[in-house]
This record gives structure tokens, sequence and C-alpha cells, in this order.
């Protein structure tokens, strides 16, 4: 009777182990599925940031040719105040006269 209920006892620690073992292999099943997930994720954050990345650079050549537009137009106001500047003074240096 002893070596029954030590057979038992061994039967119920194999039990034990073998719960474990599913336990552990299920356990790592989640967490490799979990790793391919995250995995993924990463994958698609980093085409979003590629994304941006272009989308910034077509906007930055964008306000570059806004800037140049600014400057340019800043310029040819400065040249046409000094052009007024000039056709003031010859109008005050000749008046018209109405006769």
């Amino acid at each position: 009777m002893n070596t029954r209920k030590i057979q038992m006892e061994m039967d119920k620690g194999k039990k034990m182990h073998d719960l474990d073992i599913d336990y552990q292999n299920a356990f790592i099943a989640e967490k490799e599925n979990e790793i391919k997930q995250l995995n993924e994720d990463v994958k698609a954050l980093n085409d979003i940031f590629k994304q941006m990345a272009t989308v910034v650079n077509r906007q930055s050549e964008g306000v570059n040719t806004i800037v140049t537009h600014i400057t340019n137009t800043h310029e040819n106001v400065k040249y046409a105040n000094k052009k007024l500047e000039a056709a003031e003074k010859e109008q005050n240096t000749f008046p018209c006269r109405i006769l």
C-alpha cells in the first residue's frame, strides 16, 4: 500500500509538472504573439514617420518658395518707394502749371 501511495503522489506530481509545462508553453506562445504584434506596430509607426518626413520635406520646399517671393516682393517695394520718392522730388522741382 505504501508503494501505491508513493505511485499516486508521483502521478500527481507528474500531472502537476505537465500542467506547469502546458502553462509555460501557453505563456510563451502568448508572449511570442505579443512580440510579433509589437513588431508589426513598430513597422507601421516607422512607415508613418517616413510619410511624415516626406510631407515635411514637401512643405519645406513650399515654405522656401514663399520666403523667396516675400523677399523679392520686399525688394520690389523698396525699389518702388525710391522711384516714388524721386518722382515726388521731381514733381516738386518742376511743378505743373495749369493755365
